[in-house]
Order: C-alpha cells, then sequence, then structure tokens
C-alpha cells in the first residue's frame, strides 16, 4: 500500500562511512549485534546519471522505494517532477520479519504474494523513473525477478531505473539502509539494521535480472559498489 505520510530522517554524516558495510576486519558472527554505524554521506554517478537525464522534462513521475522522505520530495520537486515514496524496506521486514529466517520466509508464496500485494500491485499508475537504491539485493528468487518483472511493469518506456549491488562478495554481512538525496551525486546513507549478506551478484547476472529492459549502464566505484543505470 502506498504511504503518503511525508517524513523527514536526519542524521549526522560520516564521511567515511560505507554504505554497504561498516566492516572492521574479519567478519565474525557477532557481526550482527554489532552497533550501527552513524549516518553519512556518499557521492553517486549513478544518482548524477539518473538525475542529469530528467532535466530537460518537467512533471515526471518518479517512484522512490526508500521510504516517505521530505528531502528526496523536495529534491524532484526542484526539478518539476513528483515523487511517489513506497517503503519496501519496511513492508519487506514487516513480511518475512528481522530474524535468521528472513530470507527462507521468501520462499512461502502467500507471504511473496502479500508482499507484492503491498508495493507493487497497488500502485498508482506509471512512472517515468525509479529509485531502487539497494533493494532489490535482499530479495530471493523467485520473488526477486517477480519485483523485477513489475518494476518494468510500472515503468513507462525509455524511463530510467537507479540501483546498485555490493560487488564485494565475500562480505559476510552488510547493513540496510535508507536513503535521502543531498544533492544530484551525493546520497545520505542511513544505516536501519545489520543482516547477514544476501545473494552475490555480478556482472552477468544483473544484465540477466534486467533482460527484458532496454540496457543497462554499470558504474564502479571505490566502495565495492555496482551501481546501474536501467533503460526500459
Amino acid at each position: 500500500m502506498l504511504k503518503n505520510t511525508l517524513k523527514s530522517l536526519f542524521g549526522r554524516p560520516n564521511s567515511s562511512g560505507n554504505p554497504l558495510s561498516s566492516r572492521q576486519g574479519p567478519s565474525s558472527g557477532n557481526d550482527l549485534s554489532r552497533s550501527l554505524p552513524e549516518p553519512f554521506l556518499r557521492p553517486s554517478l549513478g544518482l548524477e546519471q539518473f538525475f542529469s537525464n530528467l532535466e530537460s522534462r518537467e512533471n515526471l513521475r518518479i517512484l522512490d522505494l526508500s521510504g516517505a522522505s521530505q528531502a528526496n520530495i523536495n529534491f524532484a520537486l526542484q526539478y518539476g517532477h513528483h515523487l511517489y515514496c513506497e517503503n519496501v524496506m519496511g513492508t519487506m521486514e514487516s513480511t518475512f520479519g528481522t530474524d535468521d529466517d528472513f530470507y527462507s520466509r521468501q520462499a512461502d508464496g502467500h507471504l511473496s504474494d502479500q508482499f507484492i500485494s503491498e508495493t507493487f500491485a497497488n500502485l498508482p499508475g506509471t512512472f517515468d523513473g525509479t529509485l531502487v537504491w539497494d533493494v532489490l539485493q535482499f530479495l530471493q528468487p523467485p520473488l526477486l525477478e517477480n519485483t523485477v518483472n513489475y518494476l518494468h511493469r510500472v515503468m513507462e518506456p525509455g524511463s530510467l531505473l537507479f540501483a546498485f549491488f555490493p560487488s564485494d562478495e565475500k562480505l559476510k554481512w552488510i547493513t540496510m539502509n535508507s536513503y535521502r538525496i543531498e544533492a544530484a551525486k551525493t546520497m545520505k546513507v542511513i544505516p536501519r539494521r545489520n543482516v547477514r549478506a544476501p545473494q552475490y551478484f555480478n556482472s552477468r547476472s544483473i544484465e540477466r535480472l534486467f533482460s527484458d529492459f532496454a540496457s543497462v549502464k554499470f558504474f564502479l566505484t571505490r566502495d565495492h559498489c555496482r551501481e546501474v543505470i536501467v533503460r526500459r
């Protein structure tokens, strides 16, 4: 169900943070109980590319999967666009839980249908762009493919999707985050909780994931992350 309540989340920036993992040394069994890092700022070429492709147009409809954020809404309004916020990560947690069975519960057909129904099935119309952030990495097949199919369905032909995935296959755990737009090429990363690392996505698997889309463009970063701009 689409959330219309507007709220903003703020924290102290920490330029030394890592959006995908705050690992310090080898991963251990106690990693999930580590304290979360402070919110921090992260540069993003993919985010900059996403918005630069929208500058010449106005009154576009953009879907943001990082939840309600006044900061993100205000940023989109600067370009003359409308932002529709959907708290996909929150729905993911309320549907599949936050314990060790978070991933295995996604194989439950009833729960998966519930997740789709509360996030993508009832979106108001189609969109000219989608900010997916890192949401897809936490979904397991076949729910992952089903979610991408819904995104393909609700996006207008030629529209863009921005997403990113960890590029370090040795990660044992990562943080779930919320994202707030600070500038055209800067996001604020707000850690939510620690989770065990999901499946690893290399470039080929990402291309397969978006095989029904027109194109996939990669942006490699210094913080072990693959950013992608996907054209519908």
